[in-house]
Order: structure tokens, then C-alpha cells, then sequence
């Protein structure tokens, strides 16, 4: 497997053949949760980059993991390193 386990952290990186699209994105997420059999309620965060996307309000990658797929109570987050570096390049 891709991921490893150490107690805090799982991670891995999805293959999107031609859709980038958030139902395509958050239904491989869900089968790589299920593969590596995380159950749902141990996953509380789901961090990525600020595209519209992954975070979108309504329609986002996050919103479709909790409403499509039962992740209710996943909270989702713009990643700090990733703002940080945006907010670095509008700086210079």
C-alpha cells in the first residue's frame, strides 16, 4: 500500500485519469478510505489545497464526502503551508 500508518497521519496520492472533478475526486477518496479500512468516524479532518474544487461550500470535495458518503462530521481545512505560500508569492 501507498500509505503508512504511524499512529497520526494517513496519506497518499490519488490518480485522476481525465476528470478533476469534485464527485470523481471525493468517490476515489472514498474507495482509498475503504481499501485501507478506515472507518468513517476516525476520520475528523480533511486538508487540501484552497481550490474551489476540494473546499467549495456546497459542492466541494469535503461537502460531498459528508453528504454523499456519510462523513458527517468531517471538518475540512485550507492547508496552512499551502496559504502560507500563496500569501509569500502575493508578498513579493
Amino acid at each position: 500500500k501507498d500509505a503508512q500508518y504511524n499512529g497520526q497521519f494517513y496519506g497518499t496520492l490519488l490518480e485522476l485519469e481525465n476528470e478533476c472533478d469534485a464527485t470523481t475526486i471525493a468517490h476515489k477518496v472514498n474507495l482509498w478510505i475503504t481499501e485501507i479500512g478506515i472507518k468513517k468516524e476516525a476520520l475528523v479532518m480533511f486538508t487540501s489545497d484552497g481550490a474551489a474544487v476540494m473546499l467549495e461550500r456546497f459542492n466541494g470535495v469535503a461537502e460531498k464526502l459528508r453528504k454523499e458518503y456519510g462523513y458527517f462530521h468531517l471538518l475540512d481545512f485550507h492547508c496552512i503551508c499551502h496559504r502560507e505560500n500563496l500569501a509569500l508569492k502575493d508578498a513579493y
